[in-house]
């Protein structure tokens, strides 16, 4: 089941903020008429016909004439929730306003009475549009909202605030140590912990603002960290729109010294992660310890902790080295004696489907509906100390790579493959189940991916193709992503392509058509050919096995990865290998270039941005291989968010059964599909031609980020 995007905010939704400090009332900027200071919440629905001012001029002549607003795209600076503002409606030049249904499309911000009065949420800022409707005629202006929000959760006191606000230079160790400088968050996670190197402060000031936000925090502690409250970070992040960086400044006083402050810009992609992320743990707590320490774990975006799905000695064994299927129907993963392993069927709480008593489903590539798999070849290891993502330590090889059951276990014939491919290393599906991707050991012993069709109904393979080679590096762990043209992999030291004993990996993606071949510089820690990373190149070059969310969604492709680089200063212990040094990072790629060149990903352009660690990962525990996936799908009927939960595909307002208004999954409508509904071409998606439109992307509809 994944992560994946979904749309910010739906109908009247609130986020609720706790223990604020909202001081003063709210002003309009841009001569956009006087402001209303009332602090209740007030107002009906934005779709209720209110009373007019003067509509006695209304006749034949003036019914021609335009409509329109006023004021036009006004700015609202709210201070306090019920902050309002008025707007009328004319024809023409008429020089009284005219009774209109006045409607606001994101309810989240603030609601417009009958009258036309807006009253904001103070909850969430950012941009809305503000229709009115007289008989036929419809007109609009944009609003934008603009939050000024500060509280005092360290109870700082107000001599200290005033040195923090005036900065100064005291401790040049100060910087960041996490998050990275222009990472792109998505919405839906829990906070990030803001870190920072230097003489531990005993009180810091924190400074974000946005288009529609200005917060100022501040906070006391010696651990040269800042934690917001899940709201804060709910507001920040939902108020930051698809082309709005938010600014964070950060300035600390240490022994009555300051300095600061220290700033970075992050993007917040427009969706919320929601889903589970599949990844194997080892001496993770929910585990216990001894030898049989190793299980798969599964983590909900947003929770504060993963929860035990499979190993572990309460089920008598490890159980690891896991692969999930596109669908979210089905795990495959090996027992700890690498010579046996089991599916298992995720729509059932994992319960067994299978029990393999050989290694063909350790490290297999699962078909999108976890029907079939590929399994990884295998090979007589002579060095009993070396790892294989075959059968470490065992000489059960060499056995070629085969197409499997995964409910019974027996091998099915694949014309095109069997006879043509015998090493395929670390094979992956592409998630429409068109092509597959693998290390092509028989061609490159270990350097060479390569690529080919696949047909489901005939299980047949054909058109061979290597289309990256690196004499230099062993290559591993494609992963396709959603519209099957590009592939992400690592560039591994290691002839069996582990992330221990000192290895150096990087990612890298590769344009199938092309063969053309660039690192992920961004990602991987560096711009401009020098790393970014706080601690230097001690921490470069530690990024390993990749995995793709399917679908494309809030503007990204996601990519979630293992790395060994340091967490802030939360886990920062040496060497490399040391158990708590393997955790999960997740980071952002762009659909498309600027202007649309193609190939967008080269050399001169880097796709990636800065990763960020998944929240809720154990810090003790050693963490890799996450995996991604979509939720098995919903009936109609059902309630949705998006339309990629559905198994129709897709997810419209209708009313529930209690006579209000829900999302659920409906059959086929007619029209356009919208963002994360179904299509077969770009065409199908509402926006599709338009600047930056929409996209068909494995069969969901997606919006690109604007660049």
């Amino acid at each position: 089941m994944g992560l994946r995007l979904v749309r910010a905010m739906r109908g009247g939704g609130v986020l609720g903020l706790s223990g604020l400090v909202v001081l003063g009332a709210a002003s309009v900027a841009g001569g956009c008429g006087s402001s209303d200071t009332n602090n209740g919440f007030g107002g009906g629905g934005g779709d209720v016909d209110g009373g007019a001012t003067d509509a006695s001029f209304l006749n034949d002549d003036a019914t021609a004439q335009a409509l329109r607003i006023d004021p036009q795209n006004p700015v609202l600076d709210v201070t306090a929730p019920g902050a309002s503002l008025p707007f009328k409606a004319f024809l023409g030049s008429a020089p009284n306003p005219v009774g209109a249904i006045w409607t606001v499309d994101v309810a989240s911000i603030g609601t417009i009475d009958g009258s036309g009065l807006f009253k904001a949420s103070g909850t969430l800022g950012g941009l809305t549009r503000i229709s009115a409707q007289v008989g036929n005629q419809t007109a609009s202006t944009t609003l934008t909202v603009r939050l000024h929000i500060a509280e005092n959760p360290g109870n700082v006191d107000g001599a200290t605030q005033i040195k923090l606000q005036g900065g100064g230079t005291a401790d040049a160790g100060f910087k960041w140590l996490y998050p990275y400088d222009k990472t792109v968050f998505p919405r839906g996670l829990l906070a990030p912990t803001l870190m920072f190197a230097g003489i531990a402060p005993d009180a810091a000031y924190v400074h974000v603002t946005s288009k529609g936000l200005e917060y100022k925090g501040f906070y006391t502690g010696a651990s040269a960290r800042v934690d917001f409250a899940p709201a804060i970070w709910k507001t920040i992040a939902q108020t930051a729109g698809a082309s709005d960086p938010v600014k964070v400044e950060v300035t600390k006083i240490s022994g009555g010294l300051v300095t600061g402050p220290i700033a970075e810009t992050w993007t917040i992609a427009q969706g919320s992660l929601k889903g589970t992320v599949y990844y194997n743990s080892y001496s993770s707590s929910l585990v216990g310890g001894g030898a049989q320490n190793g299980a798969v774990l599964r983590i909900k975006p947003g929770a504060a902790n993963a929860d035990l799905l499979i190993g572990g000695p309460a089920q008598g064994q490890c159980t690891v080295c896991h692969a999930v299927s596109a669908d979210g129907s089905t795990l495959i993963a090996s027992h700890a004696d690498y010579v046996s392993g089991a599916s298992f069927d995720l729509k059932n709480n994992a319960a067994p489907i299978h029990e393999q008593g050989s290694s063909t489903f350790s490290f297999g590539g699962l078909y999108p509906d976890g029907s079939l798999l590929m399994s990884n070849a295998a090979f007589v290891q002579p060095d009993p100390n070396s790892w294989s993502p075959n059968v470490p330590g065992q000489t059960q090889g060499p056995r070629a790579s085969g197409l499997y059951d995964t409910k019974t276990g027996a091998q099915v014939a694949a014309p095109g493959w069997d006879g043509v491919v015998s090493g395929a290393v670390t094979p992956a599906f592409s998630p429409d189940g068109k092509k597959i991707a693998f290390n092509h050991y028989d061609s490159g012993q270990g350097h060479s991916l390569g690529v080919m069709d696949f047909a489901v109904g005939t299980k047949t393979f054909s058109n061979l193709v290597d289309f990256a080679t690196d004499p230099n590096s062993f290559l591993a762990w494609p992963a396709f992503l959603p519209d099957a043209k590009w592939v992400v992999y690592h560039s591994d030291s290691r002839s069996d392509y582990a992330t221990w004993g000192a290895a150096k990996a990087d990612l890298s993606i590769a344009h199938l058509a092309s063969k053309t071949v660039s690192k992920l510089d961004a990602l991987n820690g560096y711009a401009g050919g020098v790393t970014y990373l706080p601690y230097g190149e001690s921490e470069a070059h530690l990024n390993y096995e990749p995995t793709m969310l399917p679908v494309a969604v809030g503007g990204y492709y996601w990519v979630v990865f293992t790395s060994r680089r340091k967490y802030g200063n939360i886990v920062a212990d040496d060497p490399q290998d040391a158990q708590d040094r393997k955790k999960l990072w997740v980071a952002a790629i762009d659909i498309n270039a600027p202007g649309g060149e193609v190939p967008p990903h080269t050399s001169a352009y880097d796709a990636s941005h800065p990763a960020f660690y998944l929240p809720g990962q154990e810090l003790a525990a050693g963490n890799m291989r996450g995996f991604w996936a979509l939720d098995p799908c919903k009936q109609n009927g059902n309630t949705c968010e998006t339309g990629d939960e559905c198994c129709s595909g897709y997810c419209r307002q209708t009313n529930g059964a209690d006579g209000g208004t829900i999302y659920a999954c409906v059959v086929p409508p007619t029209g356009c599909a919208q963002e994360f509904e179904k299509c077969t071409t770009n065409a199908d998606c509402c926006g599709a031609g338009a600047s930056n439109g929409y996209l068909c992307l494995n069969g969901h509809c997606a919006k690109p980020a604007p660049r």
